[in-house]
């Protein structure tokens, strides 16, 4: 499929309208390949300059690829670069780009540092896979290469806990939860969200139901079930905040404030009768 083809058949689809062909301001759009002359790979991009992308690409530019800028610093000598097209504005300029990736599939070939496939909207990453090598390393290959190699695994959530998790002990500055805040009260997303939810939950499915009674009749039907021990939930957690009550712990001075949330809970729970 020519370029001519592909961007006649995109504009069959109505969103590509979002995106701008204009050229609204002096900036230079284009599309470029970095090409690593020893090992012939290759790796298709595309970027917005103030300056000419001559002078821009592997000048100042080395693409948006942590993987590839490390290797371009390690070894600058073995990489050439060239602009494949100068476009007149954005929308083109992501055409392009989409285009030479479909063309190529380039997150499939071995001959590409590219993991995924520019789309008009977003990226397409089918058949890739985040993993983690031996060592830690968070990677992102094909299906292939994972299945293949013995030192990767799968990422689990145990991965992203507490210390392991890359925003640990990062802490929001006040001006960032003010604007996340603001955000939401400006696209009324607060509003929305609550009557989206309140929507669902009263939604009833084939058998009559909406997700709060089926929630209501399963908590009604565990709170009813008896344990071994011969009590219910309800009259199982009753007695063991009975038993705290009872400790010494509660009686000092300093046990009088939670005691009284502890009772104040208990009613809520409306099982203080156990305490009578």
């Amino acid at each position: 499929m020519t370029f001519k083809n592909f961007k006649k058949q995109a504009f069959k689809n109505q969103k590509i309208i979002k995106l701008v062909f204009e050229k609204v301001d002096s900036r230079y759009y284009y599309v470029y390949r970095i090409t690593n002359t020893k090992e012939n790979k290759h790796y298709y991009g595309s970027r917005v300059s103030k300056v000419i992308p001559q002078y821009d690409l592997g000048i100042k530019y080395f693409s948006s690829s942590d993987i590839l800028q490390k290797e371009i610093i390690s070894n600058p000598e073995n990489f050439k670069y060239k602009v494949v097209k100068i476009l007149d504005n954005n929308g083109d300029k992501i055409l392009w780009e989409c285009y030479l990736h479909q063309y190529f599939d380039v997150k499939m070939h071995d001959s590409f540092y590219n993991k995924a496939n520019q789309r008009l909207f977003g990226y397409d990453t089918t058949g890739m896979v985040s993993c983690l090598d031996n060592e830690g390393n968070k990677l992102f290959i094909t299906q292939k290469e994972f299945y293949d190699r013995n030192d990767v695994h799968h990422i689990s959530k145990k991965h992203n806990i507490g210390k392991l998790n890359p925003m640990y002990g990062v802490k929001k500055s006040k001006e960032s939860n003010k604007k996340a805040v603001d955000t939401r009260i400006k696209n009324n997303s607060y509003v929305t969200g609550n009557i989206k939810a309140l929507k669902t939950r009263r939604t009833k499915n084939e058998n009559g139901m909406s997700p709060d009674e089926i929630g209501a009749a399963k908590a009604k039907k565990t709170k009813s079930i008896i344990g071994s021990d011969g009590l219910t939930v309800n009259q199982r957690t009753g007695n063991k905040l009975k038993n705290t009550l009872a400790t010494e712990e509660w009686k000092n001075g300093n046990g009088e404030i939670q005691k009284e949330k502890t009772i104040k809970t208990i009613k809520n729970l409306c099982i203080c009768r156990i305490f009578v």
